[in-house]
């Protein structure tokens, strides 16, 4: 009796799983060839001409439905992803779609310090709509109702106040949004933010979000700085 060819579906399921993530969780081995010990990176999210290319799903996920479907939870549940362009990720999220979304787990979130609250600049001309604050909103919105499945999020509120850039960290409708979402592991904030921003994102999401610990006495002399004039501004 002939025997059945073996073929990747053939092999146990646990297996199949360990090439998965071999292949689509983006780590990188630390401490030369035969160290055991694996580092994670995020994974920076750039949405191309291409069609093909606009989901970032690679080849190994349209090769059949089965592995398609086996292999999406850990792609997308397994990385970290980094969210710094506002409207480049609203478009990212509408290109894998609405399950893919349900399935991130882990988002590090870096709005500019080039930002715009009201979208628009001197003269009313209209900014890039990666870094102005409708935007952000809407992606933060957006992520508040579809990612369901978020468990770690972070996010750092970039400033540069000696050139007249504050970033996000002034923004009320961004700190608001930010509260919408629903995160069962850890939220943390760092940067530049208002005087009440921890406060009220502990309300929120029910977590501790800032540890003051955590900074130096040089940046919490900056943040100090940049939140004189905050303390009234309540979100």
């Amino acid at each position: 009796m002939s025997k059945q060819p073996l073929t990747f579906l053939s092999l146990p399921l646990e297996s199949r799983l360990d090439i998965y993530r071999h292949a689509l969780v983006n780590k990188e081995r630390m401490g030369g060839r035969f160290s055991r010990s694996m580092v994670q990176y995020q994974i920076m999210i750039d949405v191309r001409k291409s069609r093909e290319e606009m989901t970032m799903t690679p080849a190994l996920l349209r090769t059949t439905k089965q592995i398609y479907h086996e292999a999406l939870p850990i792609l997308y549940g397994e990385n970290e992803f980094m969210v710094d362009k506002a409207k480049m990720i609203l478009d990212w999220l509408q290109q894998i779609g609405p399950v893919s979304v349900t399935l991130l787990t882990s988002l590090r979130i870096f709005p500019h310090a080039v930002y715009s609250e009201t979208g628009k600049g001197l003269f009313g001309v209209r900014e890039d709509p990666n870094y102005t604050g409708p935007t952000w909103c809407a992606l933060l919105n957006k992520l508040a109702a579809d990612a369901t499945g978020l468990r770690h999020v972070f996010v750092y509120l970039d400033a540069e106040p000696g050139s007249g850039h504050y970033g996000a960290g002034k923004d009320l409708n961004f700190v608001r949004a930010l509260g919408k979402m629903k995160v069962s592991g850890s939220m943390k904030i760092e940067g530049f933010f208002g005087t009440e921003w921890p406060r009220y994102l502990e309300g929120k999401v029910g977590m501790s979000v800032w540890d003051e610990q955590s900074c130096s006495e040089d940046m919490l002399r900056l943040l100090r700085k940049y939140q004189r004039g905050t303390r009234n501004s309540i979100p």
